[in-house]
This record gives structure tokens, sequence and C-alpha cells, in this order.
């Protein structure tokens, strides 16, 4: 507010009038009565704030289910073993030392079979020899294994919330 030295008048605003004609109602004031009203009035300052928040929904559920297969599922698998062939070859030769008992020509194993016979003379006479040849066989079998494999289901549900103003 303002005062005016030179008539002691107090000028108003556009503001203070409507503020001072808003809250006398249809009383009429006088003008000293006016002026010590505004000496004690207070004018508020009114100011808008936000508050703002979070709040959970619940919009929908998950329901989950999980299945389990079993097949069976046939499967080559391969096995490994030697197989031993014995070849007995006949000899009947006379030697007059013996041969080393195991040789070796290449795969094969060969073992000399002697004998001694009763003669005015005695001498060796190679009666046979045992050719051992060794192979490895390979063979395949088929069995069936039981294998298993999980399924999963995945379902909404969707579910009303409980306060239809946010939704």
């Amino acid at each position: 507010m303002k005062k005016n030295k030179s008539n002691d008048k107090v000028l108003k605003t556009e503001f203070e009038d409507h503020y001072l004609n808003s809250t006398s109602g249809t009383e009429a004031e006088t003008p000293s009565a006016t002026s010590a009203r505004q000496e004690q009035e207070t004018i508020p300052v009114v100011e808008e704030q936000v508050k703002i928040g979070k709040k959970e929904v619940e919009t929908s559920k998950v329901h989950i289910s999980k299945k389990v297969h079993e097949e069976l599922k046939d499967v080559d698998i391969p096995f490994m073993y030697e197989e031993v062939e014995v070849e007995r070859v006949a000899m009947n030769k006379h030697v007059n030392e013996p041969p080393p008992p195991v040789r070796y020509e290449g795969e094969k194993m060969i073992i000399s079979v002697l004998k001694e016979e009763v003669v005015v003379q005695k001498r060796l006479v190679l009666v046979e020899e045992l050719h051992v040849t060794k192979k490895q066989v390979e063979t395949h079998q088929k069995q069936s294994i039981p294998l298993k494999k999980e399924e999963v289901h995945i379902e909404r549900v969707k579910t009303s919330p409980h306060d239809q103003k946010q939704v």
C-alpha cells in the first residue's frame, strides 16, 4: 500500500479493492474503519503444490505349468572287441636247432610247436606252426534309451483392478 503525503489518502490497487469488497460483503464501512482494517489484515498468498506417488495395482496373473514327456530314442552304440583266429599249419620238418618260441610276421604271431622223437639219433622235428592273427571287429547294436523332455505352458489371467479410477 502506498500513502500519498500531500493529502494522506490511501491509494488502493485493484486487487485490494476486490479483496475488500469480497470480504466486507454488503456492509458499508467508513473510510477510517477501512484504513484501520487494512492495517490489521494480512493478505494470504496461495500456491498450489502437487504430490506424486505410486500405487501397485494387480492387472493380471500368470499360471505356469510344465509337462515332462518321455520318448524312446534308438541310439547306435559302437562296441569294440578282438577276435583271434588260430590257423594250424602242418610242417613235419626235421630241424637241428629249435626256432624262436614266438616270432612275428606283420600282424601274425607265429608260435612253433616242437616234439622230440626217439630214434637212434635224436633230432628235432618241426611238427606244426600256429599262425595267430588278431583283428579288430566293430559291431553296432540298437538300443532304446528313454529321454525326457519338458514342455512349459504360460497362461495370462487378467484380473480387474480394485479401484476403477486407476484403469
